[in-house]
């Protein structure tokens, strides 16, 4: 026996089948405002972080000595689903009348079941962590009334994400694929001989920290500041702890193969199952022949990422006028290099 409306889930309410509850599937109608939510469905449980920082300061004589280190792990349990429900597409093409100036109403194509498209993307689990690592030391010397010097050096580098159970993927540009003959293939964490970490880590991330402040000339009235540093990002300025998730998910991405005459399923047969995920884990994955359309899209890290990093730096005056006015003139610069971005096309 069905259970009671109040029960069910609003797919199920409408019998839609072979999509995931939680809410009703965004659809999409060609001429009609879209129905359902396309809202991001994101669980993040837990969200953990443990630190451990310490720092020492020693005087002696005309030094001020500042040293210290940092330990930080992070880890992320994160479930993403894209489309909670899955999102549908009807076209006009399925109900144009031919030989006749009709050009179609996609509404019609929702009432007799004719989709033009469907995706679908949900994760499993993925438990990701990495490490933050640093140490420092300054120091901060008088060499006489009128001349102060900052002299440090930072060091610091956050470790390669991994996932506890191996649920990334990555990119071989080099391999054939068995599919296509043609270079590229997708590989998985630890499986046939591929990598556990997604990329290599940075360890040579030194930032140096200079800083004077001059009495010029021994002047009472007239200061002349200036300094420079090296500040690195961190890796995932521009990208989420759920990426690369490749393999790991339920995804599914179906469309018409001829603009709208023929469709990818029947609404009244629900999404093929088949679609949902399931697929082996092989050099094979989501190929197609040359001259297919793919179907499969592929985002990995490049495995010699490097960290970015910004040189600031600045030199001013401040001079003292009489009743108590202050002037201060100062230049300001700030350069940044090799800046994470999102996504970036290698074709």
């Amino acid at each position: 026996m069905a259970a009671p409306a109040w029960e069910r889930t609003p797919a199920q309410l409408f019998g839609l089948r072979g999509v995931p509850s939680g809410s009703f599937p965004q659809i999409t109608v060609a001429g009609v405002t879209n129905l359902g939510t396309g809202t991001n469905e994101r669980i993040q449980i837990p969200i953990g972080q443990q630190q451990y920082v310490n720092s020492w300061t020693w005087i002696r004589g005309s030094h001020v000595l500042k040293f210290g280190g940092e330990v930080r792990r992070s880890t992320n349990t994160d479930i993403m689903r894209t489309s909670i429900s899955g999102a549908f597409g009807f076209g006009a093409q399925p109900t144009q009348l031919e030989g006749t100036a009709n050009t179609g109403f996609g509404f019609a194509s929702l009432l007799v079941g004719f989709p033009n498209s469907f995706s679908l993307r949900s994760t499993d689990p993925l438990e990701r962590s990495s490490n933050y690592l640093a140490g420092y030391f300054q120091d901060d010397w008088k060499i006489g009334k009128d001349l102060t010097l900052n002299l440090g050096l930072r060091w610091e580098t956050d470790t390669p994400m991994v996932d506890a159970n191996g649920r990334m993927n990555g990119f071989d540009l080099k391999a054939i694929n068995p599919v296509s003959g043609t270079p590229g293939v997708v590989r998985f964490s630890g499986l046939d001989g591929w990598r556990t970490s997604p990329y290599d880590g940075d360890w040579n991330n030194f930032g140096p920290r200079v800083g004077f402040a001059w009495k010029a000339l021994g002047s009472a009235n007239t200061v002349v500041r200036g300094g420079f540093g090296v500040s690195f990002a961190h890796p995932f300025d521009h990208g989420v702890p759920n990426a690369n998730s490749l393999g790991f998910e339920k995804s599914a991405l179906l469309s018409t193969p001829d603009s709208g005459v023929t469709p990818p399923f029947l609404l009244r047969n629900g999404v093929p199952s088949l679609t949902l995920g399931g697929e082996a884990l092989t050099p094979a994955y989501g190929a197609v022949r040359v001259g297919v359309n793919p179907t499969t899209s592929v985002n990995f890290f490049e495995e010699n990422r490097k960290t970015g990093y910004a040189q600031q730096f600045n030199v001013g005056i401040q001079r003292e006028l009489p009743g108590n006015i202050l002037l201060d003139a100062s230049y300001i610069g700030n350069l940044s290099r090799k800046l994470a971005t999102s996504a970036m096309n290698i074709n």
